[in-house]
């Protein structure tokens, strides 16, 4: 073996041996889950303060178990649960899957999370479950066993703090729009949808006719969780961003936070200022009107959303994990 080999396989972590108990998940180890989520939230808020305070975690892991086709696995060592993982059956428009969400799965000893994935999914494949999707904090270490279970990193969903912001536009007007925009709207909507099945995206998302995004936008400023912007150049609408008040609850949404759900511009206009104009603008306002922290999330390739977002401040706090088998 070469020296260059073995400084190559010298940088491989060092995987332990996994010696413990590896069962199916019941009822019973909802407690025990609860407490090894608690330390991985614990430590995951040491390093991403934008994440919620949480006081009940044994709602959480319940809440996973309780889902229609939920199954997983546990492992214990001495006794003791040290790591969980929980998925349950979902639909997309492409077809079944099984998702592993922000509280379905945790492990005190990271390189435990390989084990329990393969004790776990056997009943998912046997299923013709072969979509797998796993929602998995942002920190190296707890990443990385899965990228070893051949999971890609097909997500990410971040966060931001809503602080002061200069709205200086230049030739950029962006204000809040109006029912009167609703065409203007549904057709950027529309090029987001484009742009997303278009290479190297690939989202499989049919994009149905302009009207259908019409009528979908229809509502959107009777209802008080929208807050819609429309950014325009000489009196044309160039772009839109459009944020949403989440529900709280889960281990991702803070509370006094909104999304930042939707954003789009034309594509001549993308790298002359309206994104950051649009973004600006949107983070200002949510500060102004109380909020602490934006959230948004966006495709790994979607490769203008994932370079723009992150040089806007937003810092990556899951990432959605994807395996598709064979």
């Amino acid at each position: 073996m070469s020296a260059a080999t073995c400084r190559a396989a010298d940088a491989w972590p060092t995987l332990r041996p996994v010696a413990t108990e590896i069962r199916a998940f019941t009822a019973a180890d909802i407690d025990g889950a609860a407490l090894v989520l608690a330390e991985r939230h614990a430590r995951h808020r040491a390093v991403e303060p934008h994440l919620p305070a949480i006081d009940d975690f044994r709602a959480h892991v319940a809440r996973e178990l309780a889902a229609d086709g939920a199954s997983g696995a546990v492992s214990l060592r001495a006794g003791e649960i040290d790591g969980y993982l929980i998925g349950k059956r979902q639909d997309d428009p492409i077809g079944a899957h099984v998702r592993i969400d922000l509280a379905g799965s945790a492990s005190r000893e990271p390189e435990r999370m390989r084990d329990l994935y393969a004790a776990a999914s056997r009943i998912w494949v046997d299923a013709g479950l072969t979509r797998h999707f796993a929602f998995v904090p942002a920190i190296d270490d707890l990443v990385a066993p899965w990228h070893r279970l051949s999971f890609g990193t097909s997500a990410a969903l971040a966060a931001r703090a809503a602080d002061r912001q200069d709205i200086a536009t230049g030739d950029v007007t962006v204000r809040l729009s109006t029912p009167d925009d609703l065409r203007a709207a549904a057709g950027l909507d529309r090029l987001l949808y484009q742009h997303l099945e278009a290479a190297p995206s690939y989202s499989g998302m049919h994009v149905q006719d302009l009207d259908w995004f019409v009528d979908d936008w229809r509502t959107t400023w009777d209802d008080p969780k929208f807050t819609h912007f429309l950014a325009e150049r000489a009196g044309r609408p160039v772009g839109h961003l459009l944020l949403y008040r989440r529900p709280a609850g889960d281990l991702r949404v803070p509370e006094a936070s909104i999304d930042l759900a939707n954003a789009v511009t034309l594509p001549e206009v993308r790298g002359s200022g309206v994104g950051v104009a649009l973004t600006a603008h949107a983070i200002e306002w949510a500060r102004v009107n109380g909020y602490r922290t934006i959230i948004t999330d966006w495709r790994m390739t979607n490769l203008a959303a994932s370079r723009f977002w992150p040089a806007r401040g937003f810092r990556p706090t899951f990432y959605r994990l994807y395996r598709s088998i064979p």
